[in-house]
């Protein structure tokens, strides 16, 4: 876990990892050379499985390969500073990539919280590796500090990539994939913490032009394959039947995935290919449109939520 000023919840997001049903663990903290009450609530800590890491402020990504490095474990579980890992989280991935020894990162379902730990919203990543990549085109299908990533793999690919510090969880995932398959942990697990003081919001504008970088890389191929109403057909089915307190969210989000993956295909200028996968979909359940524009307006006051705090910082700067 990475920290830099993040006293507010720092003791919180501590005691969340501490209190996992999974204990065989090190717990390395890497201070980031934070300038608020953070060290001194480290201190309060004396949990033997904690290794702190005191750093003068270098930034996220050389912090959390720092941390990498000094990691002795087969895993690599990010955490971050002002979030809570839910009990079961570590137990339950570590479950996930043993069931699949080819899969190297391993994420989980987790609801986004507010600065007062007020649910907001659930997201629910597919638990299928071909999925998950087709999720990977129009989004991050993970909370950031969500995964449980196998650490040789992940020191293969060099660990976290610097030249895309702002979107450093999203850039990492395509390199993963290419080593090894993604999957997921489908009960909710993780709470990320979406509030006007954290780092994704502060540098908003900067983050959003990265990640379309990241996502236009994974775009020059051109389109995914084509899946037919059948397949999408089955595939919600699938996620429908697992016997998790989610399906029925995991089966909605694989639609309206879809939805989006169709709607992307179009802007991006793949015309056929677009408005065939859009007709496959509205066969496969004409409900995935109503779930899209029923989330839609939560999706633009967010946005306008993102570009208002933007454009605050940019004057102040």
């Amino acid at each position: 876990m990475t920290v830099y000023n993040a006293a507010s919840y720092l003791r919180a997001s501590t005691e969340s990892i501490l209190g996992q049903t999974w204990e065989d663990f090190e717990f390395i903290i890497v201070d980031d050379g934070s300038t608020d009450q953070s060290r001194a609530i480290l201190d309060e800590f004396t949990d033997s499985r904690i290794k702190r890491l005191d750093l003068t402020h270098i930034g996220i990504v050389p912090a959390l390969n720092q941390a990498i490095a000094a990691a002795r474990g087969r895993y690599i579980a990010r955490m971050d500073a002002d979030d809570i890992s839910l009990p079961p989280r570590l137990a339950q991935q570590v479950t996930a990539l043993e069931a699949d020894p080819r899969a190297v990162v391993a994420g989980c379902s987790f609801v986004e919280i507010d600065a007062h730990g007020g649910q907001r919203s659930i997201a629910t990543p597919a638990t299928v590796d071909g999925d998950l990549r087709r999720r990977l085109m129009v989004r991050n299908p993970y909370a950031g500090g969500s995964v449980l990533i196998r650490r040789d793999p992940l020191l293969a690919i060099g660990g976290y990539p610097r030249e895309v510090e702002l979107a450093e969880d999203y850039a990492i995932l395509p390199r993963l994939s290419a080593v090894g398959r993604l999957t997921s942990a489908p009960e909710v697990l993780y709470q990320w913490r979406f509030h006007q003081p954290s780092t994704s919001q502060r540098l908003r504008a900067q983050m959003s032009a990265t990640y379309h970088m990241v996502k236009d890389a994974l775009w020059r191929s051109g389109p995914p394959a084509h899946r037919s109403h059948r397949a999408l057909t089955a595939c919600a089915a699938y996620y429908r039947g697992l016997e998790v307190s989610t399906n029925r969210v995991l089966a909605a989000q694989f639609l309206e995935t879809e939805c989006l993956l169709a709607l992307e295909t179009l802007k991006r200028s793949h015309i056929a290919a677009g408005l065939r996968q859009l007709v496959a979909l509205l066969l496969a359940d004409p409900r995935a449109w109503l779930a899209v524009a029923d989330d839609l307006p939560k999706r633009l006051q967010r946005r306008v939520e993102h570009n208002a705090l933007a454009r605050r910082h940019r004057g102040a700067g």
